[in-house]
């Protein structure tokens, strides 16, 4: 009779039946990563290091009293590597703080935690909002976070992991400009720079689905409202005005400075086969995740 009480209370309490799932979110959190830094070390691979220099390049200048970092003096063989103009990092200072009173090894899994935490918070709460159904979410918030592909990010593509946080954001904005409530446009303008100070790559993909959901909108509904436009053409402009300082460096320094980027090259994709294959292995790399396998074979 207790834990049917208990389970009531919760149920008519969401507060409770919030911090309750959260409370699990943040357990499963700690777990996976005290699991990953029990190694004592740091399995580097593809961007990892290009990351930690521009972190430790930040920590040096912190140390040195210099809160904005815009060249790479110390870090990078001392080249001079201007990346932190045109490749945001705001979200790196916590790891950078977290030197201060940590080991190295110890500060990136405690940054780690952090971003997976906030990950699943924000997935959990969008999803609530979209479904006004707390376990719901909570699966949601579990599935999404954990996902294979996501924990492959954590090792080294940061720009990626960090997008990938404000993403449920992001799209629930974009269902309540076009479906929902109009008067929230501002969750798409912050979740929009949001990812813009994550990783400028995502805001194209992004862009290019919200385009996707926008005739989609057109289609089904015969069209769309004019008070929808002006939520979406105000949740536009703010975002980008959230956005100038990554936007005025692209103009004044890369644009017209004679810089250029690596040149495309030939890419291998993995067959099916293969990606089917390495799903179900133990070692880090491209997977399909077990809730999307569990779909394809029972649809």
């Amino acid at each position: 009779m207790d834990v049917k009480n208990n389970l009531h209370n919760n149920k008519s309490n969401p507060r409770k039946l919030n911090l309750l799932y959260l409370g699990l979110l943040l357990f499963v959190t700690l777990l996976t990563t005290l699991y990953l830094a029990s190694s004592k070390a740091i399995f580097a691979f593809s961007d990892w290091t290009f990351h930690a220099a521009r972190v430790e390049e930040i920590y040096l200048n912190l140390k040195s009293g210099s809160f904005f970092t815009f060249i790479a003096a110390r870090t990078f063989h001392n080249t001079g590597a201007a990346s932190f103009l045109f490749y945001p990092y705001i979200f790196f200072y916590p790891w950078a703080f977290l030197r201060f009173i940590l080991s190295p090894v110890n500060a990136f899994y405690a940054w780690y935690a952090l971003v997976t935490f906030a990950t699943a918070t924000i997935s959990y709460f969008s999803m609530k909002a979209y479904s006004k159904k707390s376990l719901a979410s909570f699966i949601f918030s579990l599935v999404y976070t954990f996902a294979p592909y996501r924990l492959y990010l954590g090792g080294a593509v940061f720009g990626e992991y960090l997008a990938v946080t404000f993403l449920p954001l992001l799209f629930l904005g974009i269902y309540e400009v076009l479906w929902g409530d109009k008067k929230k446009w501002y969750l798409l303008a912050i979740s929009g720079a949001l990812v813009a100070y994550a990783h400028i790559l995502s805001v194209f993909l992004s862009l290019e689905f919200a385009v996707i959901l926008f005739i989609i909108k057109l289609i089904t509904s015969r069209g769309i409202s004019k008070d929808r436009i002006k939520s979406l053409l105000l949740s536009a402009g703010v975002c980008v005005f959230l956005v100038l300082p990554v936007i005025v460096p692209f103009f004044t320094d890369f644009i017209g400075q004679g810089l250029s980027s690596a040149k495309p090259s030939i890419s291998y994709t993995m067959g099916p086969r293969y990606l089917l294959l390495n799903s179900f292995s133990a070692q880090k790399g491209w997977k399909l995740s077990f809730m999307l396998m569990l779909t394809i074979l029972t649809a």
